[in-house]
């Protein structure tokens, strides 16, 4: 699929309508041609006094034009899927460490043993309860726990 960005709409016009005009018209086909398209983003430009939508799309053409328009410098729609990590097969010496239990700790944790490397996550601070306490302290009176706080957790 190819990537096309800066597609301007006005608040007023179609998108179902008028989005597909515009693709054909950028691409300078005809709109029959155009397999299908998605909308990958849309953002509101009100900068220079009028409203308008903006849009990226996705849009799939045959294969063949695929190859024309990238030699004009259109690119490829990226490719977004997530990459697992090698399957682990052979028993590590130490297993893998993660500090912290934020959403990114737990996720890597989570991957990791689903790929067999029996990870072991360290968190600091108190438990949950604790530390929502704590928590509510600071932003209630001020009073700051160095060891359990916003940043742990």
């Amino acid at each position: 699929m190819l990537r096309l960005t800066e597609l301007r709409l006005s608040i007023y016009e179609n998108r179902d309508e008028m989005l597909p005009k515009l693709i054909a018209k950028k691409l300078k086909i005809p709109k029959d041609i155009i397999k299908g398209y998605n909308i990958f983003k849309e953002s509101i430009d009100a900068r220079k006094g009028e409203i308008y939508f903006v849009y990226t799309v996705d849009v799939e053409v045959e294969d063949s034009l695929e190859k024309i328009f990238l030699k004009k410098g259109y690119t490829l729609t990226p490719n977004y899927n997530y990459n697992y990590p090698q399957k682990g097969y052979k028993r590590l010496e130490n297993p893998p460490v993660i500090v912290g239990t934020g959403p990114a700790g737990l996720f890597c944790g989570l991957i990791l043993s689903q790929m067999g490397y029996n990870p072991i996550i360290i968190e600091r601070g108190e438990d949950v309860v604790k530390r929502s306490e704590s928590v509510e302290r600071f932003w209630r009176e001020g009073i700051l726990n160095s060891e359990s706080n916003v940043q742990f957790g």
